[in-house]
């Protein structure tokens, strides 16, 4: 059920859209829908100049927000005007761009956790800690690849990197939805089984409990052998900003930056951005190589990082 908990002002003064507020859409567009917090700490270094910026939005039809009831927080999420101000401006469909669907009480606590990992995901790209190319969803093309569809699992988030190590980042939130400790032991047996069944061992799993005490998933993972490739954190742990480095594996490695373009903290731009979008769009068709680092730049910078959502 959505309700409008902030009407619009009617006849509201023209509004000239400024970068950040680019990147606002833009986030809320392919997360679906962004908390108050999440845009303040995403984009605002945490100031409540946000909540200006978003009544604005709101304002003048760019933004919608609802909210289930007192529980929850605001829920802003990008209109059909919003879309087509983004595929004007990137002359084209932003991948996973989307106005919102409807979305049940008892999956608001998922999908804000859910947004808080991939936003965490970014902010280690912006920080030099990781090369991220493309977030995606747990449906999407890049995941049924992989082969999470043959073992029954849905990551909550798909970070795809470049350079070396890992390829791939399977996001899985524990919620403690589970019904019983069997359930989420079958489930992390899976991944196991998924884990070693890849000869490169390009891809990791993180795993982020969400719960507010914590569940042992530790110890799980080691009792079933899962320990390669595998990290376990707490919600809280990567909601903090600035952002630390991912936590070891459980057989202790490491985590490694590798690669020479995630070295360097990601600085913002946006003017040479929208040179860059401008020259892009007069090329024309370009190589794959290019193409994807103009995708790149473009929807990480934004806040974005992603394709498909879950």
């Amino acid at each position: 059920m959505r309700t409008s908990r902030i009407k619009p002002t009617p006849h509201a003064r023209p509004i000239a859209i400024q970068d950040r507020d680019e990147r606002i859409l833009s986030l809320a567009a392919v997360a679906g829908y962004v908390t108050t917090e999440q845009v303040e700490c995403a984009l605002f270094d945490g100031s409540t100049a946000g909540r200006k910026r978003l009544r604005k939005l709101l304002n003048h039809g760019y933004l919608s927000v609802a909210i289930a009831d007192s529980r929850f927080p605001s829920l802003w999420s990008a209109t059909r005007r919003a879309l087509v101000y983004l595929e004007e401006i990137h002359g084209g469909p932003i991948p996973g761009a989307r106005t919102s669907g409807v979305i049940r009480p008892d999956g608001i606590t998922h999908h804000v956790a859910s947004v808080d990992c991939r936003l965490a995901v970014i902010a280690m790209r912006n920080s030099g800690l990781l090369d991220l190319a493309a977030y995606h969803g747990g449906r999407s093309a890049a995941a049924q690849a992989i082969g999470f569809p043959r073992f029954h699992l849905v990551p909550d988030g798909l970070a795809e990197l470049c350079g070396a190590g890992p390829r791939f980042l399977a996001i899985e939130l524990d919620m403690g939805t589970e019904a019983r400790a069997s359930v989420l032991r079958k489930k992390l047996e899976a991944y196991a089984v998924l884990l070693h069944s890849r000869p490169q061992r390009d891809l990791e799993l993180w795993l982020v409990d969400a719960r507010p005490a914590a569940n042992g998933l530790e110890a799980i993972c080691r009792s079933i052998g899962l320990s390669f490739n595998v990290r376990c954190f707490r919600l809280p742990e990567l909601n903090q900003r600035p952002v630390a480095a991912p936590v070891p594996t459980l057989d202790g490695r490491e985590w490694h930056c590798t690669s020479n373009d995630a070295a360097q903290p990601r600085a913002e731009n946006t003017n040479n951005q929208r040179v860059a979008r401008g020259r892009s769009a007069a090329a024309g068709t370009v190589a794959a190589t290019a193409a994807r680092t103009s995708v790149q730049v473009r929807e990480v910078h934004a806040g974005l990082g992603g394709d498909e959502s879950a």
